[in-house]
């Protein structure tokens, strides 16, 4: 028991650190925030703007690490309070005298802005814009006359425009830009896949996944930001690609795999990662497969070091790459199952009746201090309920911690205060360290934030020292009633599990697995990104599972069942990247067999976590001609046998 409490705290401890851990990029990040905070407060105090913690925590959420990412999240939330303002001065016109009108339309509101977030390309500029205008409906309650609101209401505009003014202006004097910040990454990254083939140093798989997708968005603000990027977008498409699959193959090369050929596959892309910062290198002439070491003896290794070279010829030859631009078709403004997916409308009126209940509970207790509860049920509402308990847990930690340090600062520090500068300084301090948190990964980011908005209550209560602790007590308990109320509604109605998630997920990973061996080598590329993308979707929501306790009467059984279903799906999709780099070599291979049976298992996994898969009469496989034909290649045995495993075990 000691020990396993021991291992515990170790683990938690590594993933703190892996979390916190810190590089040039992110420090300058982090420096950018603070600063964009101090200066926002100091603008907030000289001219005294109403709201000042929600403007130094706008600061927080509009910043991003590169300059593009930071102007178009800007810019995307002064439209979304440009038109929730316009919208909440024309209800105030027809419900201001009805209340029975006024929560008509808050509900209305509520459920047409989740729904279209969740659906629609613009889902974030819709999902701020519902946001605030639901919020400016609740605050009439409070307000003595309609020219009260009214005013605050034109306050607000300026609230969310002079923060985000400010951030950008900091991030293009001082910001990165995104052709940089994009290069910095895909380094990085290189780096990681090469310990990871190298098996050396512990690796979090995920975080690397996690890392290719991340730069996979970030083309798109460095397109944004030099033109000329437009002209190598699929030759740099390409190559996100390709990482996706060094990755998944690094994953699955054997433990038997020699530290010589390790040594070989490491060293190919180490020299890629050279070219690729100074554009030049000496390549060595050594292939990383001797006489002896082809596809016959380690299909993995052959398959990774058919991709390493791919990429060595598309690294040495990007630069050369000039293409004329055509137009490109824009992307559909709903997502295809919009209106046909019945979950779609059921996420939306769940959040909804969260939301009027939180709003119900604190006005009929005539306590508008906890309005942070309607605030809780829109910003955790995501697609399962283990999505949203471990965004709940975030927010309620981060608002503890941070009310608590928000506290300590009004009884032992403002007192000793005697100018604004002193008051910047405090806030620069704190903000880094909000900054810090809130820039992990999303495993952990969403503390950082509410540790940040809980100091920022508590601090920046008025334009003189803060005296009273009631705000934070209120604070905390609104973001615990918010809590409440989310768990009873996401556990009760259409209940969705991060388990059940996951397998949808993971279910189009196997779809796409299975097009990887229906398509020709070179037009796989896209199946295969898919493949890790959603991999890497099933494992993020199998680590949110654990925060569904009321689902979770035996944790340990079910966390290593949903694992097992991870890893098992992650071997399947391997198997099938070793198997396409065979056809793209010899194209008369026929994985027929395997695809139709890939397809039905992402068809047909079951609610409880089980491939619902064909099995021949004798019990020993899935009946296909897959499994009576003699041995075939080392490939087309590697998915005979990974196929004949899932069918076993799951």
């Amino acid at each position: 028991m000691v020990a396993s409490a021991g291992s515990s705290v170790e683990i938690f401890s590594q993933f703190v650190r892996r979390e916190l851990s810190l590089n040039p990029g992110r420090a300058r990040a982090i420096g950018r925030t603070a600063l964009g905070c101090a200066i926002t407060v100091g603008l907030a105090m000289v001219f005294q703007i109403p709201l000042p913690a929600y403007m130094a925590y706008v600061v927080l959420l509009v910043s991003r690490d590169e300059a593009a990412g930071t102007l178009v999240t800007a810019l995307g939330g002064v439209i979304a309070a440009t038109l929730a303002v316009a919208l909440s001065l024309l209800f105030y016109v027809l419900d201001a005298s009805e209340p029975a009108l006024r929560l008509f339309l808050l509900a209305v509101s509520t459920c047409g802005g989740v729904f279209v977030t969740r659906t629609s390309s613009i889902g974030p500029i819709v999902f701020l814009a519902g946001f605030i205008l639901v919020l400016s409906q609740t605050l009439i309650d409070d307000a003595p006359n309609p020219e009260v609101i009214t005013h605050l209401l034109l306050w607000l505009w300026l609230v969310a425009a002079i923060p985000a003014t400010v951030t950008v202006l900091i991030n293009l004097l001082f910001g990165e830009s995104p052709v940089d910040a994009v290069r910095r990454r895909a380094v990085r990254l290189i780096d990681s896949l090469v310990q990871l083939i190298h098996a050396s140093g512990p690796q979090d798989a995920y975080e690397i996944s996690e890392a290719i997708l991340s730069i996979a968005e970030l083309r798109k603000h460095a397109q944004l930001w030099d033109k000329s990027l437009k002209t190598k977008a699929a030759e740099d498409g390409r190559l996100v690609e390709l990482l996706a699959e060094v990755y998944q193959l690094a994953l699955a090369l054997p433990r038997s795999t020699s530290q010589g050929m390790r040594r070989k596959l490491a060293n190919s892309l180490s020299l890629s990662r050279r070219y690729f910062i100074a554009h030049s290198s000496q390549w060595n002439s050594e292939e990383i497969l001797a006489d002896g070491e082809d596809g016959s003896t380690e299909p993995v290794a052959f398959a990774l070091a058919s991709a390493l070279d791919e990429i060595r010829k598309l690294v040495t030859h990007r630069e050369s790459i000039t293409v004329t631009l055509e137009r490109t078709r824009g992307s559909a403004l709903f997502v295809p199952d919009a209106f046909s997916n019945p979950a779609h409308i059921k996420f939306a009126l769940k959040v909804t009746l969260a939301v009027m209940a939180s709003y119900a509970t604190y006005t009929l207790l005539n306590w508008p201090g906890i309005r942070t509860a309607v605030t809780t049920c829109f910003f955790v509402a995501l697609g399962s309920l283990g999505e949203s308990m471990h965004k709940l847990t975030l927010r309620l930690a981060g608002a503890v911690v941070g009310g608590v340090l928000a506290g300590l600062c009004i009884v032992f520090i403002l007192p000793l205060m005697t100018d604004i500068g002193q008051l910047l300084a405090l806030i620069f301090v704190f903000s880094s360290v909000c900054a810090w948190v809130a820039s992990s990964s999303a495993r952990l980011s969403y503390a950082g934030l509410q540790m940040a908005f809980a100091f920022f209550l508590g601090v920046l209560q008025s334009y003189g020292p803060a005296t009273d602790l009631t705000a934070l007590r209120d604070r905390v308990l609104g973001i615990l009633i918010g809590n409440i109320w989310m768990s009873i509604i996401f556990g009760q109605v259409w209940p969705v599990t991060s388990s059940m998630a996951a397998r949808a997920a993971l279910a189009k990973a196997l779809t796409a697995a299975a097009r990887i061996l229906s398509v020709r080598s070179e037009l796989a590329g896209t199946a295969r990104y898919l493949a890790v993308q959603k991999l890497n979707e099933a494992h993020r929501l199998s680590f949110t599972s654990i925060f569904e306790w009321k689902f979770r009467s035996g944790i340990g059984d079910v966390a290593r069942r949903d694992d097992l279903l991870v890893e098992t799906a992650s071997r399947l999709v391997s198997s099938t990247f070793v198997a396409s780099r065979e056809r793209s070599i010899d194209s008369g291979k026929d994985y027929t067999e395997a695809a139709n049976w890939l397809a039905r298992a992402g068809e047909g996994i079951s609610s409880d976590g089980h491939f619902v898969v064909e099995r021949s009469i004798d019990g020993r496989g899935p009946s296909s001609s897959l499994w009576e034909k003699s041995p075939g290649s080392p490939a087309h045995e590697l998915v005979r046998r990974e196929i004949a495993r899932a069918a076993s075990i799951l």
